[in-house]
């Protein structure tokens, strides 16, 4: 309301997407694990179309909902961080686009150079790091 975007948004009650109309052209899926966003978008194979962008705040098991995506052909195209309190989240852009797939680790450096750039959560900055070296080394 704030910003004068009301009428070009809706909101529906339902399961996952199951219920929704198709004539849009953005979905957020926010606040949940990965097993549910992916059990969520797969039972919706019509997502798999590259006029939909999906913006995803996953909650937990971010590296399977990667490995999900990048199996299923989608894209992400960009990341950015959200900070509530004390917390950090990745926020991605991910498009379907099959061909060509992105790396496995795609959008991850962006995450290591948000965090480094905050000074924050030295750990989990480490872990990133360490991420993206498995999964560069799974992909060689």
């Amino acid at each position: 309301l704030r910003y004068g975007v009301e009428k070009k948004m809706s909101f529906h009650l339902c399961s996952g997407v199951s219920g929704i109309p198709r004539d849009f052209d953005t979905l957020v899926c926010a606040g949940m694990g990965a097993d549910t966003m992916i059990a969520i978008l797969s039972a919706a194979p019509w997502l798999r179309d590259c006029r939909y962008r999906l913006i995803l705040q996953c909650q937990s098991k971010r590296p399977q909902l990667r490995q999900w995506l990048w199996k299923n052909g989608f894209s992400i195209l960009r990341e950015t961080l959200a900070q509530d309190g004390k917390f950090i989240y990745p926020i991605m852009e991910v498009t379907y686009a099959p061909c060509p797939p992105q790396p496995l680790w795609a959008g991850i450096s962006q995450t290591i150079a948000g965090l480094e750039e905050s000074g924050q959560e030295p750990q989990r900055l480490e872990r990133f790091r360490k991420l993206k070296q498995e999964l560069e080394k799974k992909t060689l």
